[in-house]
C-alpha cells in the first residue's frame, strides 16, 4: 500500500547493489511478481468463486492439493490469469519514472522516454 514514489531511492541502492542498474531487469523481474494490491484481491475474488466440491471430489479420487490447484483451479483461474496480466502490461507500458532512473544508456530508452527526449530535441522554442 505504499506507493511507488516512496520506495524509489531504497529500490534504486538495492538494485544498483545487484548490478541491476542500466539493464532490463528492474523493470521486468519486479513486474513477474503480484505487486499490485489490486491483482491480489482479483485473484482471490476469483478464486473464492469457485466451487469447494470440485476440490473435494478431486481429493476423493485421490489427487493430491498440487494435482487439484494445476489440473482444476488454475484451467477455471485463466481468464483472472490473463485479465491481471493486460492490466500489469498497460499499468507498466507508459511507466515514465521507472525506466527513466534505472537506465542510463540512451540506447536502452523505453519508448515514453524515447518519445519525450526526441519531443525536447527536436520541438521548436517559441
Amino acid at each position: 500500500m505504499i506507493p511507488y514514489q516512496v520506495t524509489i531511492i531504497p529500490l534504486f541502492i538495492l538494485f544498483r547493489k545487484m548490478g541491476w542498474v542500466n539493464t532490463f531487469l528492474p523493470l521486468t523481474v519486479p513486474a513477474f511478481f503480484a505487486t499490485s494490491a489490486f491483482h491480489v484481491f482479483l485473484l482471490k475474488q476469483f478464486y473464492n468463486t469457485i466451487p469447494k466440491e470440485l476440490s473435494d471430489s478431486a481429493n476423493i479420487d485421490g489427487c493430491s492439493e498440487f494435482r487439484v490447484w494445476w489440473n482444476i483451479i488454475l484451467p477455471l483461474a485463466k481468464p483472472a490469469l490473463v485479465s491481471v496480466g493486460i492490466f500489469n502490461f498497460i499499468g507498466h507500458w507508459n511507466d515514465f519514472l521507472g525506466p527513466l532512473i534505472y537506465l542510463q544508456d540512451n540506447n536502452k530508452y523505453t519508448l515514453a522516454i524515447g518519445l519525450y527526449s526526441f519531443r525536447n530535441e527536436f520541438g521548436t522554442d517559441y
